[in-house]
């Protein structure tokens, strides 16, 4: 639940996704830098890897009762309704269960920006929406949430906006 206060506009929020096992301290830089400009990070909480061998990272503040599927749903929920999501990417990798995230973050139209492009993921990233966290948060912090969202133009813009569901109108800043 976002904090609101009857003076104060809510609280902008971001997910920070990536693949957490191999690049753990990148996450952490980024979260930091969209908390430093006063947005709250959703997810990840921000507490230390449990064992980082094993192939779904869990951490610290996840419930070790719950079974991994529902660790993620439980991550995908708090992702899902953020006001951003950014992807930490270095050299464009992002692994499997980043890809999934990324699908279902683009399913719920949320806006979505990487570090770098990804690599091997098929899908439209225009140049507007790889960017630094720090840019990325100062943009953030500068711009009124309904202008999170990116345009781009041209025929495979259109196409992916359609498999989406999305008119153009909806990603036109207003």
């Amino acid at each position: 639940m976002r904090e609101t206060h009857p003076e104060s506009p809510p609280t902008r929020t971001v997910a920070v996704i990536g693949s957490f096992k191999q690049f753990y301290p990148e996450v952490l830089a980024a979260r930091q830098a969209f908390e430093e400009v006063g947005l709250m990070v959703t997810s990840p909480a921000g507490t230390a890897i449990l064992q980082p061998d094993i192939d779904f990272v869990r951490f610290a503040s996840d419930d070790v009762r719950a079974e991994d599927h529902l660790v993620q749903t439980r991550t995908l929920a708090l992702i899902l309704r953020s006001d951003a999501v950014f992807v930490v990417a270095p050299e464009g990798y992002i692994g499997r269960t980043t890809c999934y995230e990324v699908g279902r973050v683009r399913q719920a139209h949320v806006p979505l920006y990487f570090s770098e492009h990804p690599r091997d993921l098929p899908i439209l990233v225009p140049p507007s929406q790889v960017v630094s966290a720090p840019e990325l948060a100062h943009r953030l912090s500068q711009a009124p949430p309904q202008s999170w969202n990116y345009s781009d133009e041209g025929e495979a813009s259109e196409i992916e906006m359609s498999l989406l569901g999305v008119s153009k109108a909806r990603h036109e800043p207003g």
